[in-house]
């Protein structure tokens, strides 16, 4: 019965990370268009957002694995609080250029947090917990290809603010997801 909880949580987990992804990389380009970025601009704040995700990706990780306390649920709770405040903020600053770096640290935390995803899966499964990743990584894909539906029709209504908010939504339900899992111990 705990195999079957813990599968459970761990395909939300899983949907719930790749919908909170959408909104962070799949409408960078549409939201800092309605935000008043031109086409090259948009493409290298893209970049640069993209290269500082590459190089702090193995960071987080390796800060995980050296840091006894840190532990993948540890580590997705703590970035979760400031990806909350960034979406907060994103409503409140009028500001072009910060609203820019905003939205590339939406991208970084969201793309850090796929190894401490993965790494969830091995933790579990090291404690002799079968968890089935390929159910739970096609919940991912088909959670990110209904968000984007979703995102994409609110935007062209809505405006680009809902992107935060729908980044917002999701990250708080991705912590109740994650806080209810139970703890894993460290290798």
């Amino acid at each position: 019965m705990k195999d079957k909880k813990i599968n459970i949580q761990y395909i939300l987990l899983q949907g719930l990370y790749w919908m909170m992804f959408c909104p962070s990389a799949g409408f960078i380009a549409f939201y800092l268009q309605g935000n008043g970025f031109g086409n090259s601009m948009i493409g290298v704040i893209t970049a640069v957002f993209c290269l500082v995700a590459v190089i702090l990706q193995p960071m987080a990780g390796n800060l995980c694995d050296r840091i006894k306390i840190l532990t993948w649920k540890r580590m997705i709770i703590l970035l979760g609080l400031p990806y909350v405040l960034i979406c907060i903020m994103m409503f409140i600053v009028k500001e072009r250029w910060l609203i820019a770096v905003l939205f590339g640290s939406m991208y970084i935390i969201a793309s850090i947090y796929l190894p401490m995803i993965n790494t969830a899966l091995f933790a579990y499964e090291r404690e002799g917990i079968k968890l089935n990743f390929g159910v739970a990584r096609g919940m991912g894909s088909a959670m990110y290809a209904i968000m984007a539906l979703l995102i994409g029709n609110m935007a062209l209504r809505l405006g680009t603010k809902i992107i935060p908010a729908s980044g917002l939504i999701i990250m708080v339900l991705l912590l109740c997801v994650v806080s209810t899992m139970p703890p894993t111990k460290k290798s």
